[in-house]
């Protein structure tokens, strides 16, 4: 089964001009072969090889992926059936937003309630909220990507900015 990394270098490689597998395979080092068969998911990134492709790609989605492979961060939000374009995005974004709202207040009650005290229903609650409110965050940054690739704008300026501010 192909794994989220290699599904965002396969995307990298077929919307990059400049960029061939074979330069991909070079970095790692690796055949093309070998790089085939992990991009397929036949075969495991290792640590090494994930940081150098994410190194030499320098590609937001690869580069996400990879923190996200190795450092346990959210992954972008890949929906089967759904096309994965901007509009797709919004709707999505707007979708994990709805279901987060419509169960925030209750879960402020749940959650400021003491924990000895908390019903199931709130313990419950409460984990639902989280789910909802980590998936709302993942369509946020899907969505970010998806604009910026949209109009053809680097996001590497707006994450650096973001960074500085906030020491990540």
């Amino acid at each position: 089964m192909q794994s989220k990394f290699g599904k965002q270098l396969d995307l990298f490689l077929e919307g990059n001009d400049q960029v061939k597998a074979k330069d991909v395979a070079e970095s790692v080092p690796v055949s093309e072969g070998q790089l085939s068969r992990m991009r397929k998911g036949n075969r495991q990134f290792t640590n090494q090889s994930v940081k150098a492709i994410a190194m030499m790609a320098h590609a937001i989605t690869v580069n996400y992926s990879a923190a996200r492979a190795n450092h346990g961060i959210i992954s972008f939000m890949i929906r089967p059936g759904r096309t994965d374009d901007v509009l797709q995005a919004f709707s999505q974004q707007e979708e994990e937003e709805d279901d987060r709202e419509n169960i925030q207040k209750s879960f402020i009650r749940a959650a400021t309630t003491e924990p000895k005290q908390r019903s199931n229903e709130q313990r419950l609650l409460i984990k639902q909220f989280l789910k909802e409110l980590i998936e709302e965050i993942g369509s946020e940054i899907t969505l970010f990507i998806r604009c910026c690739k949209y109009l053809r704008v680097d996001p590497q300026p707006f994450i650096d900015t973001y960074n500085e501010k906030l020491g990540g």
